[in-house]
């Protein structure tokens, strides 16, 4: 189940990263070539072509997803030190609470996958949102589209799909520390409780 969640996590963060590529390619090299294309001279090779090409995507997947986790790391590490001081370290606090219940570990895997698959997606975002800026400003000149509407579009909904993601990856990091942070409170041997006053009879 763990194996397969991380697997389609990877593989759509390598298809974001595939998407982007994709646009880049076409800016510097441009889109005629598109047209001549003949789909049927690759037909026997499809099956060999779509393994080639999953493959690389789940390449691109892994990188791109350990890029994305270097980018966020200073601002995870910033919010567990404002928010929650008092926890040295929630990988540790994590495997400690998790490692007898297996239920609560594949909870906390799941929650993990969210945040990796969100991060990745806002770097994705924002990456794409540039590479489409710099296709309409390579490709779509020439054309009888106006460009300077087509820039203007696509910053707005790149701005607002990447802050979208950066936002879900907010919520679910300050939520999973949080839950974490009481977890410890809660099952913490040196936790003190309040006395209950005594009743004279």
């Amino acid at each position: 189940m763990a194996t397969t969640l991380i697997f389609a996590e990877l593989l759509i963060t390598g298809i974001q990263v595939a998407i982007w590529l994709f646009i880049l390619t076409l800016s510097v090299f441009g889109i005629d070539w598109l047209a001549n294309f003949d789909g049927t001279q690759i037909k026997d090779w499809q099956t060999i072509i779509a393994i080639i090409g999953l493959s690389i995507v789940y390449v691109l997947g892994i990188v791109f997803d350990r890029l994305a986790d270097a980018l966020f790391l200073i601002w995870d590490r910033k919010i567990a030190k404002e928010k929650y001081p008092n926890v040295k370290s929630f990988a540790i606090l994590r495997f400690e609470i998790a490692k007898d219940n297996p239920a609560l570990s594949a909870q906390f895997e799941y929650t993990r996958s969210r945040l990796r698959l969100s991060r990745s997606t806002a770097f994705n975002f924002a990456i794409t949102t540039v590479a489409l800026i710099v296709f309409g400003l390579t490709r779509l000149s020439s054309t009888l589209l106006d460009v300077s509407t087509f820039i203007t579009f696509t910053s707005i909904v790149g701005t607002l799909l990447t802050a979208i993601s950066i936002f879900a990856w907010y919520r679910l990091i300050t939520q999973h520390f949080n839950f974490l942070s009481k977890y410890r409170d809660a099952s913490s041997p040196t936790r003190k409780t309040k006395k209950l006053p005594m009743v004279k009879k």
